[in-house]
């Protein structure tokens, strides 16, 4: 029995070292798994961080070896295809590492952009072609990262010509309180040095220098300034300022500056509701007026038939489209409050390009009233009240408000739109008078009208 007890005794002892055994290995292996991903992390990190250095130390040696290279060049060559300054150097093109056939270990990009600038020396003339700026930058394709950049100046060995012009022309989205444009086609044409193109640059900007001076008639008298918007806009009727023009005859030395806008045409959607809500299916005049400063007062009229209306043009120099600004929308119909109400066209502006107006039409309360006493005049002169006259009575809307009999010489008209202009007829035989127009007060009191009719007669 002795043995027995004891030899369970041996096996338990076994299998709870064992149990330990399992759990001290695991613990181990946790252990270690935390310190490889550590160090596995630690690797990674380390290795990107080299491969980073490495593009950045091949991209700025990169960048350099390219502005030599264009600083040797011919000063005439030195420009981009298609570009302000033209020339045949490349705006974009493929980095793979400083030689031919290099494999730079990741996909990049080296851009190039060549511009005229001047020199800025105190007391010589602005001629806006001094010198040639040249920007080089490389970017890793998969997140546009600038790796490096570097800009230089290349000055001409002849001075430019001290005669000569420079248009510098300002594009920018007249919606979006004037952000400058990038990437905006600018065309000079008619001039002596026309025709030439240039894309406008971050700032929004595209220069002509070098430009020969007109001459004072003819064909080329004058430059001209267009632009190419971009897709979805369209060109301003005039300038932001509204004052300078794109048309321009330029002199010696003149260093011209102008603005153009561009911008997105908006709409405004005219809601009109009931008091409770529902649609307003009647009819009414909705005014739309221009606050902008170039066209401050500007309205077009419209006629609501029952519909929302959708207004896209207010004024003419820019029809068919409507230029996002502040406008005024009023709203009139006999029978009704008059409605006013101002706002921005379109808010969200360029993502969002309408504005919708929902307006309450608050019916005015028929209580006014009006009594037309009719009179008459006798050979004598004398003045007669007229008891048997026909009076008729139109509302602004042209209809008939009814036709009464003068009773003890008076017709009341009753339930009228108090502060509207009633017309009012009068005939008795041959005899006629009119009155219009004839504003109703509102009820309790009431508005007179004596109206005399026309020729004499002893009895009326």
């Amino acid at each position: 029995m002795d043995r027995r007890f004891a030899s369970e005794g041996l096996r338990a002892s076994a299998n709870l070292d064992g149990g330990f055994l399992i759990v001290e290995t695991l613990v181990a292996i946790a252990i270690f798994l935390i310190i490889a991903t550590g160090i596995v992390n630690l690797m990674v990190s380390s290795t990107n961080a080299t491969s980073r250095v490495k593009q950045q130390t091949i991209a700025e040696q990169g960048v350099m070896n390219q502005i030599e290279k264009i600083r040797s060049m011919d000063y005439n060559a030195v420009g981009t295809v298609n570009g302000c300054v033209p020339g045949g150097l490349s705006a974009s093109t493929a980095f793979t590492g400083l030689n031919a056939g290099d494999n730079f270990g990741v996909a990049a990009t080296m851009h190039t952009t060549v511009a005229y600038a001047s020199a800025g020396v105190p007391g010589s003339a602005q001629t806006g072609a001094d010198v040639k700026q040249i920007n080089v930058w490389i970017t890793r394709n998969s997140d546009s990262k600038v790796l490096a950049q570097a800009t230089t100046e290349l000055a001409s060995k002849n001075l430019p010509s001290q005669s000569t012009a420079t248009i510098k022309a300002t594009v920018s989205d007249y919606g979006a309180a004037g952000t400058p444009m990038q990437g905006v086609p600018v065309n000079l044409a008619t001039g002596p040095s026309a025709p030439e193109s240039c894309t406008t640059d971050s700032s929004g900007t595209a220069t002509f220098p070098g430009l020969t001076p007109n001459p004072t008639s003819g064909a080329q008298a004058y430059y001209d300034l267009s632009v190419t918007p971009p897709t979805g806009y369209q060109v301003l009727s005039d300038d932001a300022a509204g004052s300078a023009p794109v048309h321009v005859q330029l002199s010696p030395t003149q260093f011209w500056t102008t603005s153009l806008s561009v911008f997105k045409p908006a709409t405004i959607v005219i809601n009109l509701l009931n008091t409770d809500s529902t649609p307003y299916t009647g009819a009414a005049t909705v005014t739309v007026t221009s606050n902008d400063s170039r066209t401050s007062g500007i309205a077009k009229s419209f006629t609501y038939a029952g519909t929302p209306l959708t207004v896209s043009n207010v004024v003419p120099a820019d029809a068919p489209y409507l230029v996002p600004g502040q406008y005024s929308i009023q709203v009139s119909q006999f029978g009704y409050q008059a409605v006013t109400d101002t706002g921005t066209v379109p808010v969200g502006y360029p993502t969002t390009l309408s504005s919708t107006f929902n307006e309450t039409m608050t019916p005015i309360a028929a209580n006014g009233e009006l009594d037309v006493t009719v009179q008459g005049k006798k050979s004598s002169g004398a003045t007669i009240t007229c008891t048997n006259a026909s009076v008729t009575l139109t509302d602004p809307t042209g209809a008939n408000k009814g036709t009464l009999l003068t009773s003890a010489g008076t017709a009341n008209f009753l339930t009228l739109i108090p502060g509207s202009p009633y017309a009012v007829s009068v005939t008795d035989g041959a005899r006629t008078g009119s009155a219009n127009p004839v504003a109703v007060v509102t009820g309790p009191t009431k508005s007179t009208k004596t109206i005399l009719l026309s020729g004499t007669g002893n009895s009326c």
